[in-house]
């Protein structure tokens, strides 16, 4: 049976008040769409699709406003695979692990197309390309660190997902941080550093953790 607008909305969960916005907007999308024969998992990689064409557009054809308007297309359809999965009770923990994942997958696939968008420009400040490669090498390993750290599941509730160091909230970094990072190489600089630092702090602040929490019995 066809669920209506409004009855929809109540599956939607938002985050902060750009996330609710953007959440309506996917509520709507998930209305329209109903009735095809999808999963939220596979709305998960329509969102990740979106993330790889808007590299395209910037990377190819050096469109930056068609690169922000995909990527803000690509978190509605993030927002949208969760709302289709408690609307259509198909919620999983795999399905949750999915959904994380791929969400790391597409920072990945951002911080990557805008290094390489920006890679001359930065050779200006660092002009040993090895020391780039290096850094930006760096940069990825203590990503990729960080969000290991982030799914661990043998930390307690209220420290398990690092919140004190988390990442903005996704709605910021698609409609707010992204657009900025693309008016100057300097802020993007900036960007890579601060979340640098940000990872570095978080990876030490869950090995803390580790060795002196003691799960309760």
């Amino acid at each position: 049976m066809k669920q209506s607008y409004k009855e929809i909305l109540p599956h939607i969960r938002p985050a902060s008040f750009l996330s609710y916005a953007d959440n309506k907007f996917a509520a709507f999308l998930v209305y329209i769409f109903q009735g095809l024969p999808l999963t939220a998992n596979i709305i998960t990689l329509i969102s990740f699709l979106f993330v790889l064409i808007a590299s395209l557009f910037l990377l190819v054809f050096d469109n930056r406003i068609v690169f922000i308007l995909f990527l803000i297309v690509a978190y509605t359809f993030d927002n949208a695979d969760g709302i289709w999965a408690r609307l259509k009770n198909q919620t999983s923990e795999f399905g949750g692990f999915f959904d994380g994942f791929m969400d790391s997958v597409k920072y990945f696939a951002i911080d990557l197309t805008l290094i390489i968008f920006y890679f001359d420009k930065i050779r200006g400040y660092i002009r040993d390309p090895k020391v780039l490669v290096l850094f930006f090498s760096l940069y990825f390993i203590f990503r990729g660190l960080f969000y290991l750290s982030y799914f661990q599941k043998n930390i307690s509730t209220e420290n398990k997902r690092l919140k004190i160091f988390a990442p903005a909230n996704p709605a910021e970094r698609y409609i707010i941080v992204f657009p900025l990072v693309l008016l100057r190489a300097e802020f993007f600089i900036l960007y890579i550093i601060g979340f640098f630092l940000m990872y570095i702090v978080s990876i030490f602040n869950f090995l803390i953790q580790r060795l002196y929490y003691k799960p309760k019995n």
